[in-house]
């Protein structure tokens, strides 16, 4: 958040002054605006430093200021920051391990998350990656019906370097 000059700091003769109920007063004196904003109980800050002559406003420093964190913390939760968490399954995977699995996708997309898949090949299984695929397909069917989710599949199935990948998340409403 940008520092505010207010009162004495503000460097410059002649200013462009904005009143307490946003209305202009033009271009006067500093030691009148200051005046102008004791008067009225306020501070007199300078809200556009870089313009020719300095814009100042009339008003309370303080309320400026927490209204201005207030908007930056709005804009902050607007913006949703989404996390791609990764579950590694491989073609041989066991029952009991697939069901842990499961249950780690179903916590990550109910927190929003996506979710990478990711499927080992080694050796001759790379032979039969169409296992590999069925495995996932399969994941993915267990999950829609685990936890109700409406998944889509964000990219597809691709198979490099001896994996199958694929990245999934909630369709959003």
């Amino acid at each position: 958040m940008p520092k505010y000059r207010k009162n004495e700091e503000i460097k410059a003769d002649k200013v462009i002054l904005i009143g307490p109920e946003g209305e202009a007063k033009g271009e006067v004196d500093l030691n009148y605006a200051i005046t102008f904003a004791k008067e009225a109980n306020l501070d007199l800050v300078e809200v556009s430093p870089k313009a020719e002559p300095p814009v100042c406003k009339v008003l309370d420093l303080g309320q400026f200021l927490y209204e201005q964190k207030k908007k930056v913390k709005a804009n902050q939760k607007k913006n949703i920051k989404v996390v791609v968490k990764g579950v590694k399954l491989s073609q041989n995977i066991g029952k009991h391990d697939f069901e842990t699995k499961l249950k780690q996708g179903e916590r990550f997309l109910s927190k929003g998350n996506k979710i990478k898949i990711e499927l080992q090949l080694k050796g001759r299984e790379k032979k039969y990656a169409d296992i590999g695929k069925e495995v996932i397909y399969k994941y993915i069917e267990n999950l829609k019906q685990l936890g109700k989710f409406d998944i889509i599949i964000e990219d597809q199935l691709s198979f490099k370097h001896g994996k199958i990948n694929c990245i999934i998340a909630l369709k959003k409403k």
